[in-house]
């Protein structure tokens, strides 16, 4: 019959020769008594300051799923969750969702930069790039006999191709930026909505500044109801596209 054998916490096996040896070390070696004495009872620390337990609930398939590699490495569940947020806290979807670490730890998404985001790439530069657009491809409006140029802008008008050109290329550089921010489809619309003001109002921009004979009824109306239109709606795009909030999946 075979000695009788200890299986330890860590899943070591010992036997009564091992503790033996283990006995008589202890017995003839030499500690430092201070040394000893500081050391405190509990759980080694795992950061700069005492850890906190954060309860989350999950669901069985993921219990499951958290159980299988640590059954494998023999390790707690409780670390392979902590080896899981550190992945994925420095993967770029973790970075791009956190903030900078500050003093105190890591701090989540910074709120008030994303409205802003949210504002400048979902209504502000797609109004401004249909704008531009529209405003090149409609092309210099005037009346047969019209020699009216009061309300002209000869800058504009010089430089249509290359404003139109321009409002074509910040598009595609909105266009990439939202499909590489993986663009939620509850955004599209807020793009949608600023790309039709903005073709409205580079087409009414063009009516308001079009060479005429005499009164500019159209220039006229947009002025008094297109301009005053556009902007109560702009503004309630960019309030609605700063306060909105992905769906939950």
């Amino acid at each position: 019959m075979g000695d009788k054998t200890y299986t330890t916490a860590s899943g070591k096996v010992l036997t009564e020769a091992d503790l033996d040896a283990i006995a008589d070390e202890v017995e003839h070696a030499e500690f430092d008594v201070e040394v000893l004495t500081q050391r405190r009872r509990g759980r080694p620390a795992m950061g700069s300051a005492p850890a906190e337990v954060v309860p989350v609930r999950i669901d069985p398939e993921l219990k499951a799923a958290l159980e299988a590699p640590a059954a494998a490495d023999r390790s707690p569940t409780s670390e392979v969750i902590r080896e899981a947020l550190r992945r994925f806290l420095t993967s770029p979807e973790g970075e791009r969702r956190v903030a900078p670490q500050q003093p105190g730890g890591v701090e989540m998404t910074s709120e008030p930069r994303r409205p802003v985001w949210r504002v400048v790439w979902l209504v502000a530069l797609p109004l401004l790039s249909a704008a531009s657009v529209a405003w090149w491809r409609m092309g210099e409006l005037a009346e047969p006999f019209g020699s009216d140029k009061n309300y002209s802008l000869p800058f504009a008008e010089d430089n249509a191709t290359r404003i139109g050109v321009a409002g074509a290329v910040l598009g595609c550089v909105v266009i990439a930026q939202l499909v590489r921010t993986r663009l939620d489809l509850g955004q599209l619309r807020f793009v949608f909505g600023s790309v039709l003001i903005g073709l409205m109002f580079g087409m009414g921009l063009r009516v308001m500044t079009a060479i005429t004979g005499g009164a500019n009824i159209g220039g006229g109306a947009f002025l008094m109801f297109g301009i005053p239109i556009m902007t109560v709606a702009t503004i309630v795009l960019a309030v609605r596209a700063a306060r909105w909030r992905p769906s939950s999946s």
